[in-house]
């Protein structure tokens, strides 16, 4: 639920494929099922974060009687070089990460393109998480590093990060 009271449901590809789309109705239909005995929320948003392998998308799904408009974020867009830089050079200060730099941090492996690129920024992604002070953070870091990368990790880089 964010602030202007809508709904938002939020999923991440790394690819482009219209059977996602029918995944993300069921998502909506699902949510608006829990609304039944209560008032229907305001909107529905469905967020769609593309890793680096993806630069477009098309924004809408129609089949005539129904049409599914969606919000995208292409992380092809952030720079990873500078990114990794900045949060570096914060941690070797000593400095704490803002909330968005600690949300950069997370899904910082996801803005290289290829798998193998994107594990060896997971192992990156990861030391960068373990320098920071704040266990709390560190923790929410390297969770968040973990359940974002679910797609690309094997078993020996997720025991890694645990």
């Amino acid at each position: 639920m964010l602030t202007d009271d809508s709904v938002a449901l939020i999923d991440y590809e790394s690819d482009v494929k219209w059977t996602n789309k029918l995944k993300y109705l069921n998502y909506i239909v699902r949510v608006l099922e829990r609304y039944k005995k209560e008032e229907m929320p305001r909107k529905v948003r469905m967020i769609v974060i593309y890793t680096a392998d993806v630069e477009r998308a098309p924004d809408e799904f129609s089949v005539g009687c129904l049409t599914l408009k969606l919000e995208q974020a292409f992380l092809s867009k952030i720079d990873s070089t500078e990114v990794v830089r900045q949060i570096a050079a914060r941690l070797e200060q000593g400095e704490a990460l803002s909330d968005e730099e600690l949300m950069k941090l997370i899904i910082l492996p996801l803005t290289y393109k290829g798998t193998e690129r994107k594990k060896q920024a997971v192992r990156e992604a990861v030391e960068l998480a373990k320098q920071i002070e704040n266990g709390e953070e560190k923790s929410f870091a390297l969770s968040g590093i973990l359940v974002f990368a679910d797609k690309i990790i094997d078993a020996e880089t997720a025991k890694y990060i645990k």
